[in-house]
């Protein structure tokens, strides 16, 4: 790697940092070491706060997500974009041809407790759904990433979804207000992607649903590009 590479690696989280490994293959990307430079003291921020396990991956489950969408010319990728106004900020502001904004929201799903290595996978990303409905933005174009445990997830990632939405329509007693929360801000979600973390590769995505019922629908160039890594 070069000398720029591992600078901005040393000002994310530093050489001996157990992430530093996969950042710094990820920065042999020019399109995410420029993105990882513009964001530097945020990611670091971040990290800093996560340290290693479970948290740790959840930072990087937004950075791979950056990077997804950084494959490709046709996108330009902010971190946190409305944090510095104060606020709830989504994970990433996406700019498709300079014109059209999406929230993308980056949640993951972990299996490290007992109760959620056990727990149904289409119970555990009803949950996760449900959770992150309320957060959604009026007046916008919302997609919701989640990032599945293991690099080959679900045989079956459709049916997994199918099942969560029904869990989320009555069909099970969710904790607080998950299943009435979700239906509440199902107007504003355009779409659910369902993604693998596989390492160096980054992000691989094995499932896109698109909400026909979406205030704001998802552009349709924007689910083929999903769709074509899938």
């Amino acid at each position: 790697m070069g000398p720029r590479v591992e600078a901005v690696v040393a000002g994310l989280c530093g050489p001996a940092h157990p992430h530093a490994p996969l950042l710094r293959a990820w920065c042999a990307d020019p399109a995410f070491l420029a993105f990882a430079a513009a964001h530097e003291s945020k990611i670091r921020r971040k990290l800093r706060q996560a340290g290693g396990g479970e948290a740790g991956l959840d930072v990087l489950s937004e950075l791979a997500a950056a990077r997804l969408w950084l494959a490709d010319r046709r996108f330009r990728v902010v971190y946190e974009p409305d944090r510095s106004a104060g606020g709830r900020s989504a994970d990433l502001g996406v700019t498709f041809r300079t014109h059209t904004r999406l929230n993308v929201e980056v949640t993951r799903l972990r299996d490290a407790r007992p109760d959620e290595a056990t727990r149904p996978p289409d119970l555990k990303l009803a949950r996760a759904l449900g959770a992150k409905a309320g957060q959604l933005a009026p007046g916008a174009v919302n997609l919701l990433l989640v990032v599945l445990p293991g690099a080959a997830p679900l045989t079956d990632p459709a049916s997994v979804l199918d099942g969560a939405f029904r869990h989320l329509n009555g069909g099970t007693a969710l904790p607080g207000d998950l299943g009435p929360a979700f239906q509440r801000g199902r107007p504003r979600l355009s779409g659910v992607v369902l993604a693998a973390l596989d390492g160096p590769a980054g992000l691989r995505v094995v499932h896109v649903w698109v909400n026909a019922g979406a205030k704001h629908a998802l552009p349709d160039e924007v689910a083929r590009f999903l769709r074509a890594g899938a």
